[in-house]
């Protein structure tokens, strides 16, 4: 858990050989974790003195030298170097000085720790102090005192992504209390961490709730769903995060629950076909080998029976759920159990759905009325050459007939290959911008960067092209 020390960097003037003065492009920064102690300075020289090394020094405000190292560097002059302070250094504020020398002269480089370093004398003083305290109120009160001062020179800080109650920090303190003994401080911060980060995620919104996870680094080492996360895009896992926005957290336990379940929400999301909906819900994985290996499936993610999915065909509702954005669980169930499985005449809740009476090969059926084949690929079929002779569930005294013929004719629509139309299917915000873009005949060699569009998605083209049109913006959250 790193705390950016400093975000500007302090140049140098240099003299070279001939006695001219210039102003170094180099630089260095300064980062501390805060839970290790590990200082790490990192830093570019200047090309024209770079002999690929470095000089460093880290000297105190009153003249102290804490460390001295020569650092090498790489063919763009970089170096990063980590260190801990010796434990008889003593407290104070600290510069880190780097210098380097070449075919031109010297540059100097530095950067402050803004942090106060405490040092081992100073460490003791306050753990004898927070240990010799007697309830959660002078706890507070010792940490707090002075704008947080002990807190600083402990290296505790509250989170930068969201700015926590007091009702969180409050509970926070009391747990630290909590009648505990501390044998050195970072048992204590440790804990604080860990509290913090528990909270933080608990009140955390769909607008700051990627910051937070990533300001805190959650481990979802060996999650159900980690293995597909992992292999995401950056846009995809900040989707799958944002469904974890609302949901309650009391530990770590919950933490692993709630990401198996919004990555899976976020499987559903990116699935293009029905079949990509019942892969998912089918799919396993096995981890270890022989008398050890175990089966994991997608589907444990899931944290409601699967009763009535279970009850309907695949069909039905693979067409009901693919590529839907459900925010949570609750959500999903709710979807699944809106599906009615259809009878005669097609329709039913929840999504589209399929008129199954009509239907010999579920592999073989469009996906819906603008013609998109269910094969697993999601491809665009643009005619349908049984229309000719009209969808046999459309008349022609239906009130929208000829809309419905013109669209056809102009290779909009093209209905299912069983030749229906299912006039009383839903349609999504997807399916409609698809039918606008070709309607239109928008120019599809377009690109766009929604967080929850793929370039691999069948109606990508038809969104970027929606989307360069000026039809289309998003949300605030760059999502579609």
């Amino acid at each position: 858990m790193k705390k950016q020390c400093i975000v500007s960097v302090c140049l140098a003037l240099l003299i070279t050989l001939s006695a001219t003065l210039w102003v170094s492009a180099g630089g260095i920064t300064i980062e501390i974790d805060n839970l290790t102690e590990v200082f790490t300075v990192s830093g570019t020289v200047e090309e024209s003195v770079r002999s690929g090394k470095a000089s460093l020094k880290v000297v105190s405000d009153d003249g102290y030298v804490a460390h001295v190292a020569e650092v090498r560097t790489d063919e763009e002059g970089s170096f990063t170097y980590s260190f801990k302070m010796d434990t008889d250094v003593p407290s104070g504020y600290y510069t880190a000085y780097a210098s380097a020398y070449g075919r031109e002269g010297q540059a100097a480089y530095n950067d402050r720790f803004e942090d106060y370093y405490v040092g081992s004398v100073r460490k003791g003083i306050i753990l004898d102090d927070i240990n010799d305290i007697t309830s959660k109120e002078a706890l507070k009160l010792y940490l707090t005192a002075n704008n947080e001062k002990v807190m600083q020179e402990i290296g505790i800080y509250w989170p930068t992504s969201l700015a926590l109650s007091q009702t969180a920090k409050d509970k926070i303190y009391a747990d630290l209390f909590n009648g505990r003994s501390y044998a050195e401080l970072m048992d204590l911060k440790e804990l604080f961490y860990n509290n913090v980060a528990i909270y933080a995620l608990n009140e955390a919104t769909e607008e700051n709730v990627v910051a937070v996870w990533n300001e805190y680094n959650y481990d979802t080492t060996g999650a159900l769903m980690d293995g597909l996360y992992q292999g995401y895009s950056s846009a995809n896992k900040n989707g799958a995060i944002v469904r974890m926005a609302g949901e309650p957290v009391t530990g770590q336990e919950d933490i692993i629950k709630n990401f198996n379940a919004a990555v899976f929400l976020q499987e559903i999301y990116l699935s293009s076909s029905y079949s990509d909906i019942n892969k998912l819900f089918a799919g396993s994985y096995v981890v270890g080998s022989g008398d050890e290996a175990v089966t994991r499936y997608y589907k444990d993610a899931v944290t409601f029976s699967l009763a009535t999915f279970n009850r309907l065909d695949s069909v039905t509702r693979g067409n009901a759920l693919y590529g839907k954005s459900y925010m949570s669980m609750a959500d999903l169930e709710t979807a699944i159990n809106g599906i009615t499985t259809p009878g005669p005449g097609g329709g039913g809740g929840g999504g589209s759905s399929d008129d199954s009476d009509d239907l010999e090969d579920s592999d073989s059926v469009g996906g819906g009325f603008w013609g998109i084949t269910n094969e697993g690929q999601g491809e665009m079929i643009e005619t349908n050459p049984q229309v000719q002779n009209g969808f046999k569930d459309i008349s022609k005294d239906f009130w929208a007939y000829e809309a419905i013929t013109s669209l056809v004719e102009k290779g909009v629509i093209s209905g299912y290959l069983d030749n229906t139309f299912k006039p009383n299917n839903d349609i999504t915000r997807e399916e409609f911008i698809t039918i606008l873009a070709k309607y239109l005949n928008l120019d599809t060699n377009a690109n766009c960067d929604f967080a929850d569009v793929s370039k691999s998605r069948w109606s990508y083209s038809y969104i970027a092209a929606a989307y360069n049109a000026g039809i289309i913006t998003g949300n605030d959250m760059n999502m579609f």
